[in-house]
């Protein structure tokens, strides 16, 4: 593994943290949330307890998204599903930045691999040592699918509304 591996899971971790403390602050009716040890196989990072039941969430931190315009999605790695491929999450947080802004965007994991799927963007090798493939989406794009920022939401009823819901359809791409 490269240099980056160590340094980049601490940037991850970071970005975990950030989330829990949004989302502490953001959502009323939280009963608890437990970190995920990073070595599981559950392939998510947080789980939410709401009095519905439980919300995983997979938090990704893209930090070249402010230069490339694009938002980076793992789909393989080292020739295997990972990623939003193999991810059993309910949602994804993504930590994007923009104009030198940071933002937290949840999109549900269904709707992402759809968004994958059903759109043109280039693939590409990162992460260590370039053994994943991403799929690069036009952040604008991306941000479309997404239900809500999270760090702007000033209504918590939205979050856990967003939140509690099962199915998410992708929302219209076709530009019309």
């Amino acid at each position: 593994m490269s240099g980056h591996y160590e340094r980049d899971l601490g940037v991850g971790r970071e970005a975990e943290q950030e989330v829990l403390a949004l989302l502490s602050r953001k959502v009323q009716g939280i009963q608890s949330i437990a970190e995920v040890d990073p070595g599981n196989r559950l392939r998510f990072d947080l789980k939410v307890f709401l009095p519905s039941g439980p919300i995983t969430i997979e938090v990704k931190y893209d930090i070249l998204s402010e230069s490339t315009g694009n938002v980076a999605v793992e789909v393989e790695c080292r020739g295997h599903a990972s990623g939003v491929t193999a991810s059993m999450s309910d949602y994804f947080v993504f930590k994007l930045v923009d104009k030198n802004q940071s933002g937290f965007w949840l999109i549900p994991t269904g709707r992402l691999r759809l968004l994958v799927m059903n759109t043109s963007g280039r693939m590409v090798n990162g992460g260590d040592d370039g053994v994943a493939r991403m799929k690069l989406l036009k952040m604008e794009q991306f941000k479309e699918q997404c239900d809500c920022r999270l760090d702007e939401v000033e209504d918590e009823s939205i979050v856990l509304q967003k939140m509690t819901g099962r199915f998410f359809p992708l929302k219209d791409i076709s530009g019309g």
